[in-house]
């Protein structure tokens, strides 16, 4: 959406392949590249091994922009203490949440109370009942056909 938008995306991803996608317009599997390039830092990533934590002081510092984080990936990417960091350090201009660490995010947690931080309950993507209805069913008759289920979950990778 973003691209075809007129934006210039740059993916972050584990591995980069050959073929052309509408969704980004250059895939890296160098972050700080990310970092040094975005004005918009957006994390879609999910909650694995390899991305816990991912977000840490040692990475953020190497915005060059001051960009805008959202997380509407998964919490556990970034630690409240560190997206709190980077706004004082100016590593990053703002953050918009849609996850955190800990959720539901606790009263007591100083995001709330940080102004450059704006908070949207885990409703990133509201799904249509409608659509949710006829996925299941197109589901149930691959499943009752002997066929691969869409949006298959690989539990060792964690998405």
């Amino acid at each position: 959406m973003l691209k075809r938008n007129g934006s210039r995306v740059i993916a972050y991803v584990r591995t980069v392949r050959s073929s052309s996608t509408d969704s980004y317009d250059e895939a890296t599997t160098n972050l700080n590249k990310v970092l040094e390039e975005v004005d918009y830092l957006c994390n879609v990533l999910p909650s694995t091994d390899e991305t816990r934590g991912l977000l840490d002081d040692d990475v953020l510092k190497n915005c060059k922009k001051k960009p805008v984080f959202i997380n509407i990936g998964r919490g556990d990417i970034i630690s409240e203490s560190n997206i709190i960091k980077a706004l004082k350090e100016e590593w990053i201009s703002k953050a918009i949440l849609d996850v955190f660490e800990t959720e539901p995010l606790p009263p007591s947690s100083p995001l709330w109370q940080t102004p450059e931080v704006y908070i949207t309950p885990h409703v990133g993507a509201i799904p249509r009942i409608d659509g949710i209805a006829k996925f299941i069913a197109q589901n149930y008759v691959r499943y009752v056909n002997g066929e691969p289920l869409m949006n298959h979950i690989e539990w060792n990778k964690g998405y």
